[in-house]
Protein backbone atom coordinates (compact mmCIF):
# COMPACT_ATOMS: atom_id res chain seq x y z
CA UNK A 1 0.00 0.00 0.00
CA UNK A 2 1.12 3.72 -0.95
CA UNK A 3 1.55 6.23 1.62
CA UNK A 4 0.60 9.14 0.76
CA UNK A 5 2.39 12.57 0.87
CA UNK A 6 0.77 15.48 1.97
CA UNK A 7 0.33 17.38 -1.05
CA UNK A 8 -1.66 14.50 -2.53
CA UNK A 9 0.83 13.25 -4.74
CA UNK A 10 1.70 9.60 -5.49
CA UNK A 11 5.06 8.84 -3.84
CA UNK A 12 6.21 6.87 -7.19
CA UNK A 13 6.82 9.78 -9.39
CA UNK A 14 9.57 9.38 -11.11
CA UNK A 15 13.08 11.36 -9.71
CA UNK A 16 13.78 14.57 -12.10
CA UNK A 17 16.94 14.33 -13.60
CA UNK A 18 20.18 15.45 -11.93
CA UNK A 19 21.58 17.19 -15.31
CA UNK A 20 21.29 17.37 -18.87
CA UNK A 21 23.46 15.43 -20.94
CA UNK A 22 26.60 17.09 -22.77
CA UNK A 23 27.64 18.01 -26.23
CA UNK A 24 29.64 15.05 -27.99
CA UNK A 25 32.85 15.83 -29.46
CA UNK A 26 31.30 15.82 -33.04
CA UNK A 27 29.41 18.54 -31.50
CA UNK A 28 32.40 20.91 -30.24
CA UNK A 29 34.39 20.45 -33.20
CA UNK A 30 31.70 21.40 -35.54
CA UNK A 31 31.04 24.76 -32.95
CA UNK A 32 34.59 25.53 -33.03
CA UNK A 33 35.11 25.42 -37.03
CA UNK A 34 32.20 27.61 -37.61
CA UNK A 35 33.68 30.11 -35.00
CA UNK A 36 36.97 30.01 -37.01
CA UNK A 37 35.51 30.52 -40.01
CA UNK A 38 33.38 33.82 -38.97
CA UNK A 39 36.16 34.90 -37.39
CA UNK A 40 38.61 34.01 -40.76
CA UNK A 41 35.43 36.31 -42.43
CA UNK A 42 35.67 38.95 -39.69
CA UNK A 43 39.27 39.79 -39.28
CA UNK A 44 40.11 41.69 -42.62
CA UNK A 45 37.34 43.58 -42.38
CA UNK A 46 38.34 44.68 -39.12
CA UNK A 47 41.93 45.23 -40.61
CA UNK A 48 40.25 47.25 -43.56
CA UNK A 49 38.66 49.43 -40.89
CA UNK A 50 41.63 50.16 -38.44
CA UNK A 51 43.45 50.83 -41.89
CA UNK A 52 40.83 53.24 -43.14
CA UNK A 53 41.17 54.85 -39.58
CA UNK A 54 44.95 55.39 -39.83
CA UNK A 55 44.84 56.66 -43.37
CA UNK A 56 42.06 59.28 -42.01
CA UNK A 57 44.51 60.36 -39.49
CA UNK A 58 47.58 60.25 -41.53
CA UNK A 59 45.23 62.31 -43.70
CA UNK A 60 44.83 64.81 -40.97
CA UNK A 61 47.97 65.07 -40.14
CA UNK A 62 49.09 66.49 -43.33
CA UNK A 63 46.17 69.14 -43.15
CA UNK A 64 48.15 70.16 -40.32
CA UNK A 65 51.57 70.67 -42.43
CA UNK A 66 49.36 72.50 -44.32
CA UNK A 67 47.74 74.81 -41.68
CA UNK A 68 51.29 75.05 -40.24
CA UNK A 69 52.34 76.32 -43.58
CA UNK A 70 49.92 78.89 -44.85
CA UNK A 71 51.32 80.84 -41.25
CA UNK A 72 54.61 80.12 -42.04
CA UNK A 73 54.59 82.23 -45.14
CA UNK A 74 52.04 84.80 -44.13
CA UNK A 75 54.70 85.33 -41.46
CA UNK A 76 57.46 85.10 -44.07
CA UNK A 77 56.25 87.46 -47.50
CA UNK A 78 54.96 83.87 -48.91
CA UNK A 79 58.31 81.73 -48.43
CA UNK A 80 58.14 78.48 -47.67
CA UNK A 81 60.93 76.96 -45.19
CA UNK A 82 64.63 77.05 -46.30
CA UNK A 83 65.35 74.26 -48.51
CA UNK A 84 68.88 73.32 -46.14
CA UNK A 85 70.76 70.38 -44.60
CA UNK A 86 71.36 72.32 -41.49
CA UNK A 87 67.99 72.64 -40.12
CA UNK A 88 65.25 72.02 -42.13
CA UNK A 89 61.13 72.29 -42.07
CA UNK A 90 60.46 69.95 -39.00
CA UNK A 91 62.62 72.39 -36.81
CA UNK A 92 61.71 75.84 -38.73
CA UNK A 93 58.10 75.22 -38.92
CA UNK A 94 57.82 73.57 -35.13
CA UNK A 95 56.53 77.19 -33.86
CA UNK A 96 53.30 76.75 -36.15
CA UNK A 97 52.20 72.64 -35.00
CA UNK A 98 53.92 72.52 -32.52
CA UNK A 99 53.19 68.76 -31.17
CA UNK A 100 55.84 66.60 -33.59
CA UNK A 101 53.78 63.61 -32.74
CA UNK A 102 51.94 64.41 -36.18
CA UNK A 103 55.24 63.86 -37.77
CA UNK A 104 54.45 60.21 -38.10
CA UNK A 105 52.07 58.16 -40.05
CA UNK A 106 49.95 55.33 -37.48
CA UNK A 107 50.15 52.93 -40.61
CA UNK A 108 53.90 53.41 -40.85
CA UNK A 109 54.11 53.42 -37.22
CA UNK A 110 52.89 49.52 -37.10
CA UNK A 111 56.37 48.89 -38.35
CA UNK A 112 58.54 50.67 -35.71
CA UNK A 113 59.92 54.33 -35.84
CA UNK A 114 60.55 55.23 -39.34
CA UNK A 115 64.28 55.79 -40.24
CA UNK A 116 65.19 59.46 -40.69
CA UNK A 117 68.17 61.67 -41.57
CA UNK A 118 69.61 63.38 -38.74
CA UNK A 119 70.72 67.15 -39.59
CA UNK A 120 74.04 68.75 -38.06
CA UNK A 121 72.33 71.97 -37.28
CA UNK A 122 73.30 74.59 -35.57
CA UNK A 123 70.13 74.82 -34.03
CA UNK A 124 68.74 77.84 -32.24
CA UNK A 125 66.85 75.67 -29.52
CA UNK A 126 67.19 72.35 -28.35
CA UNK A 127 63.03 71.79 -29.38
CA UNK A 128 63.93 72.32 -33.02
CA UNK A 129 66.68 69.77 -32.76
CA UNK A 130 64.77 67.44 -31.47
CA UNK A 131 61.84 67.98 -33.80
CA UNK A 132 64.25 67.72 -36.94
CA UNK A 133 65.54 64.02 -35.38
CA UNK A 134 62.13 63.02 -34.21
CA UNK A 135 60.66 59.79 -35.65
CA UNK A 136 59.27 60.68 -38.90
CA UNK A 137 56.96 59.40 -41.97
CA UNK A 138 56.83 62.54 -44.41
CA UNK A 139 58.99 64.48 -46.46
CA UNK A 140 59.06 68.20 -48.70
CA UNK A 141 59.14 69.25 -52.37
CA UNK A 142 63.05 69.90 -52.59
CA UNK A 143 62.03 71.78 -55.46
CA UNK A 144 64.79 70.95 -58.02
CA UNK A 145 63.82 71.75 -60.73
CA UNK A 146 63.09 74.92 -60.34
CA UNK A 147 66.66 75.55 -58.15
CA UNK A 148 68.87 72.80 -59.82
CA UNK A 149 71.78 73.80 -59.23
CA UNK A 150 71.70 74.50 -55.50
CA UNK A 151 71.29 70.29 -55.06
CA UNK A 152 74.22 69.70 -56.78
CA UNK A 153 76.62 70.99 -53.53
CA UNK A 154 76.64 68.76 -50.51
CA UNK A 155 75.61 70.27 -48.58
CA UNK A 156 73.37 71.91 -50.87
CA UNK A 157 73.04 75.58 -51.22
CA UNK A 158 70.74 77.07 -48.69
CA UNK A 159 67.37 78.46 -50.96
CA UNK A 160 63.70 79.21 -50.45
CA UNK A 161 60.77 78.50 -52.15
CA UNK A 162 58.44 81.27 -53.15
CA UNK A 163 54.59 80.00 -53.27
CA UNK A 164 53.89 82.46 -56.43
CA UNK A 165 56.32 80.15 -58.57
CA UNK A 166 53.52 77.42 -58.03
CA UNK A 167 51.94 77.71 -61.16
CA UNK A 168 49.28 74.46 -61.09
CA UNK A 169 48.81 74.86 -57.16
CA UNK A 170 46.61 72.50 -56.99
CA UNK A 171 48.44 69.89 -58.70
CA UNK A 172 51.93 70.42 -57.30
CA UNK A 173 53.34 68.33 -54.42
CA UNK A 174 54.31 69.47 -50.95
CA UNK A 175 54.56 67.13 -49.25
CA UNK A 176 54.09 63.10 -49.05
CA UNK A 177 54.47 59.65 -47.37
CA UNK A 178 58.39 58.52 -47.66
CA UNK A 179 59.62 54.56 -47.19
CA UNK A 180 60.22 53.59 -43.88
CA UNK A 181 63.66 52.82 -44.42
CA UNK A 182 64.39 56.04 -45.71
CA UNK A 183 65.45 59.05 -43.85
CA UNK A 184 65.06 61.99 -46.41
CA UNK A 185 63.80 65.84 -45.42
CA UNK A 186 63.20 66.54 -49.01
CA UNK A 187 62.22 64.55 -52.15
CA UNK A 188 64.97 65.96 -54.99
CA UNK A 189 63.92 64.79 -58.32
CA UNK A 190 67.71 65.77 -59.09
CA UNK A 191 69.61 63.69 -56.47
CA UNK A 192 70.69 60.41 -57.62
CA UNK A 193 69.09 60.84 -61.46
CA UNK A 194 65.73 60.87 -60.10
CA UNK A 195 66.14 58.25 -57.75
CA UNK A 196 63.65 60.12 -55.12
CA UNK A 197 61.05 59.38 -57.38
CA UNK A 198 61.17 55.49 -57.63
CA UNK A 199 63.49 54.94 -54.33
CA UNK A 200 62.27 57.17 -51.45
CA UNK A 201 58.49 58.09 -52.25
CA UNK A 202 55.86 55.91 -50.98
CA UNK A 203 53.34 55.69 -53.11
CA UNK A 204 51.04 52.57 -51.78
CA UNK A 205 51.57 53.51 -48.04
CA UNK A 206 47.69 52.51 -47.56
CA UNK A 207 47.20 49.49 -48.93
CA UNK A 208 44.07 48.00 -47.46
CA UNK A 209 45.64 45.90 -44.93
CA UNK A 210 48.44 47.69 -43.22
CA UNK A 211 50.85 46.73 -46.13
CA UNK A 212 52.19 48.29 -48.99
CA UNK A 213 50.23 47.48 -51.90
CA UNK A 214 49.65 48.73 -56.03
CA UNK A 215 46.15 48.63 -55.16
CA UNK A 216 46.40 51.02 -52.43
CA UNK A 217 47.83 54.80 -52.40
CA UNK A 218 49.12 57.43 -50.14
CA UNK A 219 48.20 60.68 -48.93
CA UNK A 220 49.42 64.02 -50.19
CA UNK A 221 49.73 68.27 -49.46
CA UNK A 222 48.99 70.11 -52.48
CA UNK A 223 50.24 73.82 -53.59
CA UNK A 224 46.59 74.81 -53.02
CA UNK A 225 46.29 73.60 -49.46
CA UNK A 226 43.90 70.57 -49.77
CA UNK A 227 45.42 67.09 -48.82
CA UNK A 228 44.35 64.40 -50.60
CA UNK A 229 44.57 60.48 -50.71
CA UNK A 230 46.16 59.67 -54.43
CA UNK A 231 46.15 55.93 -55.68
CA UNK A 232 49.49 53.82 -56.50
CA UNK A 233 51.30 55.94 -58.90
CA UNK A 234 48.91 59.32 -60.29
CA UNK A 235 51.27 61.40 -58.45
CA UNK A 236 53.69 60.93 -61.38
CA UNK A 237 51.49 59.92 -64.30
CA UNK A 238 50.50 61.28 -66.96
CA UNK A 239 52.78 64.10 -64.88
CA UNK A 240 55.32 64.43 -62.46
CA UNK A 241 53.18 66.45 -59.81
CA UNK A 242 56.84 67.33 -57.44
CA UNK A 243 57.54 69.43 -60.41
CA UNK A 244 56.53 73.21 -60.75
CA UNK A 245 57.42 73.90 -64.76
CA UNK A 246 55.26 71.88 -67.41
CA UNK A 247 58.53 71.20 -68.93
CA UNK A 248 60.07 69.19 -65.62
CA UNK A 249 56.51 67.97 -65.39
CA UNK A 250 56.65 65.97 -68.53
CA UNK A 251 60.10 64.98 -68.32
CA UNK A 252 60.12 63.25 -65.14
CA UNK A 253 56.79 61.25 -65.41
CA UNK A 254 57.00 58.15 -64.70
CA UNK A 255 54.56 54.90 -65.40
CA UNK A 256 53.46 52.28 -62.42
CA UNK A 257 55.36 50.15 -63.76
CA UNK A 258 58.59 51.90 -63.13
CA UNK A 259 58.35 52.25 -59.05
CA UNK A 260 57.66 49.72 -56.71
CA UNK A 261 56.24 49.29 -53.25
CA UNK A 262 59.17 48.15 -51.34
CA UNK A 263 59.54 50.13 -47.70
Amino acid sequence: MQRPIPDGRSSNVPPAPKGCPGFTLIELLVVIAIIAILAALLLPALARAKENANKTKCLNNLKQFELALKMYADDFNSLFPTCSDAVTWPATMLTYYKNTNILTCPTDLMKGAPYVNTPSGPYPSPDMQAADHAARSYMMNGWNDLFPTQIQTSPRTEYCMKEILIVKPSDTIIWCEKKHSQGDLWMDILEGSGDNLVNKVQYARHGGTGTPSTSGGSNYVFGDGSARYMKYGTPVWPECMWAATDAARTHYALTASALNTSD
